[in-house]
């Protein structure tokens, strides 16, 4: 990377997050995981949030400088693109090259140890965290091998964008000698398997759509292809059409363009021009953080947060019921996070043993009420809280007749009201303190009536439940 920029800053993984990079300057980055070395060339920049990912396709190894000197990895193809965008930049290379002195193509497949395009996955989002970089701010470009690594890279990070231009999406359907060439390295990371052996073991490396499957995801994804590549259409293309068509998660963000162009190498990218053309216009059309949308996002997300506030409002109550579903291993009946004034009729049934527990508070001693009512009638009843303006406690009616428990409660402190009834055994609490308990099984009422609050009394978090 030295002949090709300035400076190269080198890290480990857990130190990327945190760092702080020069803003508008390319540097080379190479981070040392697990004995692999990871090398980048970067751009970040200070106007746009952006970020532009393109990775490599083949590398001849006999290539040479205009000097005359043999060309060492790592290789990046792209790599001086940042010049023609206002947005992030990233272009990166495969380790593999660094291994083995024959390889030209590797699709990140790495080692036994190692998934090189998932630990370059993990690189690239700790450098987008680093600069407050959205997913969806992230569109990975790349044709032939580098199309094959964005696919990948879009799928492993989830919300990027993927643009791709004569891809491979298959591994195995491309070239043979390519193809060979790579297993004579697998083989040695596997000398106990076949090569289907290899291919079961670890195909989602080789094949896009079986990393769909694994993932459970397809990124969105814009597919160039030259109409004119046989080789393209019919090895990759089509078969790629057809097996991504029958996965269920598929969800239509999938776009193909077709475009015809007489090459004497028909597989070759579009032309610079051409294809910075397309990024740029990619970039204003799919991600969020472009200045000619960011007005429309903004207005957008606005209103989503309108929406998202509303919505939230209206679910108060069933936040409310979800957040108190479990109270010391008990099963909620009935919650209501506050009563209205006066009578609110109820009407539920409960079972024998249940516990009611209630919050009250008394605004005013006069006109002063606030209770809960399990039974049939006035008369038949069990009344709990402030009954009138001068008793508070428990009442247990029969045919008329009441046995009752009184106690004072504190004029504007809120107090914890609990009954409950297990066993034919009724018992009172406030504020944990036990006030009074009766065995009866003469006050066996299954009806929750109603609860009654006067405007001078607060009665919030009504619960009933019952043992699991």
């Amino acid at each position: 990377m030295e002949n090709l920029v300035d400076k190269i800053i080198k890290l480990s993984l857990d130190e990327i997050e945190t760092y702080e990079f020069p803003l508008d300057e390319p540097f080379g980055l190479e981070i040392n995981h697990e004995n692999i070395r990871y090398c980048l060339i970067v751009r970040f920049s200070s106007k746009n949030k952006n970020l532009i990912c393109c990775g490599p396709g083949a590398h001849a190894r006999d290539e040479r400088t205009s000097k005359g000197i043999l060309k060492t990895p790592p290789f990046f193809h792209r790599w001086s693109w940042y010049n023609h965008f206002e947005e992030s930049f990233i272009a990166y290379a495969d380790p593999i090259f660094f291994y083995d002195e024959h390889i030209r193509l590797g699709w990140f497949v790495g080692d036994r140890n190692q998934w090189y395009l998932e630990t370059l996955s993990v690189i690239i989002d700790k450098l987008s965290s680093n600069q407050k970089i959205l997913h969806d701010n992230i569109l990975f470009y790349g044709s032939s091998g580098g199309g094959f690594s964005s696919v990948g890279l879009g799928t492993l990070i989830k919300g990027s964008k993927v643009l791709i231009n004569n891809a491979q999406l298959n591994v195995m359907h491309y070239r043979q000698k390519h193809v060979d060439n790579l297993f004579r390295i697998l083989y040695k990371e596997y000398p106990d398997m076949s090569k289907s052996e290899i291919i079961d073991e670890i195909g989602y490396r080789l094949d896009s759509i079986e990393l769909f499957k694994r993932e459970k995801y397809v990124p969105p994804i814009n597919y160039y292809v030259n109409a004119l590549s046989s080789d393209d259409i019919n090895s990759h293309c089509i078969p790629f059409i057809e097996e991504l068509c029958n996965l269920e998660y598929f969800e239509n963000n999938f776009e193909i363009n077709f475009y015809k162009e007489e090459r004497a190498k028909p597989h070759s990218s579009l032309a610079v021009s051409e294809s910075i053309k397309i990024v740029k216009q990619t970039c204003k059309e799919s991600l969020y953080n472009t200045k000619s949308n960011i007005h429309e996002f903004e207005n957008n997300l606005m209103k989503l947060n309108r929406s998202l506030e509303a919505e939230n409002r209206n679910l108060t109550t069933e936040n409310e019921l979800l957040n108190n579903r479990l109270y010391h291993l008990k099963e909620y009946l009935y919650f209501n996070p506050k009563l209205d004034t006066g009578s609110t009729s109820i009407n539920k049934l409960i079972p024998n043993n249940h516990t009611i527990k209630f919050n009250l508070k008394k605004l005013d001693d006069s006109k002063c009420k606030g209770f809960v009512q399990i039974g049939k009638d006035w008369n038949n009843s069990i009344f709990i809280g402030q009954i009138s303006d001068l008793v508070f406690g428990l009442w247990l009616r029969k045919d008329g007749e009441t046995i009752t428990e009184n106690s004072r409660i504190p004029l504007d402190e809120e107090s914890v009201i609990e009954y409950s009834y297990y066993n034919n055994v009724h018992t009172f609490k406030v504020n944990g303190e036990l006030i009074c308990t009766y065995e009866s099984s003469e006050y066996n009422y299954d009806t929750l009536l109603k609860a009654f609050v006067s405007e001078n009394t607060l009665l919030t978090n009504l619960k009933v439940y019952v043992d699991y």
